[in-house]
């Protein structure tokens, strides 16, 4: 047995030896694995293990000296190979990526103990270097991880930083308030979000505990508890509830106070004394309350906001004595059964800036929907009044106003489209215009802007305008707080009717355009309006010779077009009044057989009448050296009339009538006294000599005049004459003048 244990320990290491070699007799190694990302002009040292070369992939890329220092140079991916023997030992993939130019921090600027926070950082460009680390000024007060989440530690103020990798001077920062937190609860300790509350630090045993305390907090929150005793909050309070009731009264005495996440049910009732400026009372739950609930007198801002009533025996809210400057909210509340939904009474004229805003509640089961008193003072007011996409069913007065006022209720959801008026009650029609069939149909959140009209409409508008009249549009937009402006007027054709940019309507020429009327971004409920431009009937004539240059054997081609529009295919008749002089055909064809005036008569008979004379005159001959026949035959006998348009940055029209003469007169005598450059005045500065040789037309470098017109129709006022005038008053007088 012991003479075959060599040969069976030689066959085992043999196996081993084997097995340490790959295919092609190379010995294996573990390859070390990195991955590096880094910036366009960045450095970076990696770890070089023991080795005898080093390949980079796309040197373009990157550069890496003797002691591991990568410089990047372009954007891209490539790989450093690193060998020993020419085995590979270690491979580092790099991706260089832009420059990031910029960054910006998105989060709260406060928050409080038991909120759970994150921050979160955009770049530009969005495919630059993405490696960053938040950095905070006083980590006593809060900490934050990689992912931007916060854990705070204390209240107070401090700084958070979002700083890049790339660069210590691409940065964004916010400057945070994390703000502080009571509990009232019977718990001795308790944590809430990332916060633990205790009973030795921040827990109060009751609500007067709380309020009884000197020590002051930026919120509150009752947890787990139902108060069935009457409250009065006499201290600033922001008051939040986790599972917690009132059952009784609730007295607000101080000026501003936030009730959120409450549940008031049975005797509740919440009322203020006069010093209440400002109510936030958000997200709560009210059922089975045995009178009225919400009982406001002369408060300044207040915002009931995404409330639950259910069951209110009498008025759910009720907003008495508003004050004529106060901020009212009222949105996104449900109130399902009530005597009265909301009722507003207002003994002053609302200012401007103040503004009652009721948006998006839905109201059901109610004896009345609003009751309005504003004590007849807001018929006309600049304050901004309105009830907008509500939705109100089951109920037997939508709407009881007691006084006229300019309270507006358009666009909302009635539960039926034809309205029955005698629920709506002193209210004018047009302040209940726009109401939807369906309550799907309201206007979304996002799609609505307050200051953009969702309809617009013309209350007059004519069919036919005549040339040489006007026509004032006068829009009229919905919601009527809408901005006028944000309307577009267009015409199919402007060239038949224009609009100004005051929508003064100026025909052009006679045919038919359509003007369509909306709002700007609510284009599917445009307007449309046919308009008729039309005149009185005539003939346009066009010639192909319009001159007096006619003799014997001449010919001239009319071409007569009706107008307006609408008989422009009418049959044309022409007729000589003297066909010994000219003769005249059915298609307008003027052939000269003698001397002399004539006339033609062209005319059209059906579908009405109308008749044009032409008058010319014929002549025996014109005599080439005689100055006067020559001016005769480049006179016109009909001008033609021209419309301009000149583009630039807007587009200008200018209409023009062709000239009475065809004739151009030039090198006629030329009078000059030029005045010398000095000082005082200035006739013209020499250019530079250096200026390309085909601009140098002249020794003084002059490359253009500009020639003014200074004539006019007065007597002695000719151009030489004026030009004599500036030149003594320059000479003998001292003016300063630049002609």
């Amino acid at each position: 047995m012991r003479k075959r244990v060599v040969p069976m320990l030689f066959m085992l290491l043999l196996l081993i030896g084997l097995g340490a070699c790959n295919n092609n007799g190379k010995t294996d190694v573990d390859v070390i694995k990195e991955e590096v990302i880094l910036a366009v002009g960045m450095t970076k040292e990696i770890t070089l293990p023991d080795h005898d070369e080093v390949d980079v992939g796309n040197k373009y890329v990157l550069t890496i000296d003797d002691e591991g220092l990568i410089t990047t140079l372009l954007t891209g991916k490539t790989t450093i190979n690193i060998f020993k023997n020419k085995v590979l030992v270690k491979e580092v993939t790099v991706t260089v990526m832009e420059k990031v130019r910029e960054v910006e921090l998105f989060g709260p600027e406060e928050f409080y103990l038991t909120d759970e926070v994150s921050y979160n950082f955009k770049i530009k460009p969005l495919n630059g270097f993405n490696k960053f680390k938040y950095v905070i000024e006083n980590e006593a007060i809060m900490t934050i991880d990689e992912e931007g989440l916060v854990t705070p530690r204390k209240a107070g103020k401090t700084t958070i930083k979002i700083v890049s990798l790339q660069d210590n001077d691409i940065f964004d920062e916010i400057v945070v308030s994390v703000k502080s937190v009571a509990l009232i609860s019977q718990e001795e300790e308790l944590t809430i979000g990332k916060w633990n509350f205790t009973k030795t630090k921040d827990i109060y045993g009751s609500i007067e505990d709380y309020l009884s305390d000197d020590k002051e907090f930026d919120k509150a929150i009752i947890h787990n508890i139902d108060i069935n005793n009457e409250v009065v909050i006499d201290k600033n309070i922001i008051l939040e509830g986790i599972n917690s009731s009132f059952n009784n009264e609730v007295n607000l005495a101080s000026e501003e106070i936030t009730l959120q996440n409450l549940i008031f049910t049975g005797d509740a009732i919440i009322t203020a004394t006069n010093a209440l400026k400002t109510l936030s009372f958000l997200d709560n739950q009210i059922e089975n309350i045995n009178g009225d609930f919400l009982v406001l007198d002369n408060y300044q801002n207040l915002n009931i906001i995404n409330n639950t009533f259910n069951d209110i025996s009498k008025t759910a809210i009720k907003l008495a004595n508003i004050n004529s400057s106060s901020k009212t909210l009222i949105e996104k509340n449900e109130i399902d059964g009530a005597d009265i939904a909301i009722s507003m009474i207002a003994e002053e004229r609302m200012k401007i800036n103040s503004f009652i805003k009721i948006y998006r509640n839905q109201i059901k089961a109610v004896q009345t929907g609003f009751k309005i008193d504003l004590g007849g003072e807001n018929l006309i007011t600049n304050a901004l009044l309105y009830a907008r996409f509500n939705e109100v069913s089951d109920y037997q007065l939508a709407i009881d106003s007691v006084d006229n006022n300019s309270f507006e209720f358009t666009f909302n959801y009635w539960d039926t489209l034809d309205l029955d008026f005698d629920k709506f009650i002193n209210i004018d029609e047009k302040y209940l215009l726009g109401h939807y069939q369906n309550k799907e149909d309201i206007l979304s959140e996002e799609k609505y802007r307050p200051e953009n009209p969702i309809i617009v409409y013309l209350e007059e508008i004519i069919d036919e305008i005549y040339l040489g009249d006007t026509f004032q549009l006068e829009p009229v937009v919905l919601p009527y707080t809408a901005d006028l402006s944000n309307i577009a007027i267009t015409i199919s054709n402007s060239n038949i009717l224009n609009v100004t940019r005051t929508w003064l309507l100026e025909p052009v020429k006679s045919g038919m355009v359509e003007l369509t009327l909306a709002a700007l971004n609510i284009k599917e409920t445009a307007n449309k309006y046919p308009i008729k431009v039309t005149t009185d009937p005539g003939i346009h004539f066009e010639f192909d010779n319009p001159t007096r240059d006619l003799t014997v054997g001449s010919e001239i081609n009319i071409t007569a077009k009706p107008f307006p529009f609408d008989i422009a295919d009418a049959e044309v008749s022409f007729i000589s009044s003297n066909t010994e002089i000219a003769t005249v055909n059915e298609n307008g064809k003027i052939i000269i057989n003698g001397v002399g005036p004539f006339s033609i008569t062209v005319s059209i008979s059906d579908p009405v009448v109308v008749s044009e004379q032409l008058d010319f005159v014929s002549y025996d001959n014109f005599d080439e050296n005689n100055i006067l026949d020559f001016i005769t035959q480049k006179q016109l006998i009909y001008t033609k009339v021209f419309d301009i348009y000149l583009h630039g940055a807007g587009i200008q029209k200018s209409t023009h009538n062709e000239n009475v003469s065809r004739l151009l007169f030039h090198n006629y005598l030329i009078t000059e006294d030029i005045i010398p450059v000095a000082a005082g005045f200035r006739p013209g500065i020499k250019f530079s000599s250096e200026i390309p040789n085909e601009y140098k037309y002249n020794d003084d470098n002059v490359v253009w005049i500009v020639v003014h017109d200074t004539g006019n129709n007065n007597a002695g006022s000719g151009a030489e004459l004026h030009a004599r005038y500036l030149h003594n008053q320059i000479n003998e007088g001292g003016r300063e003048a630049s002609w």
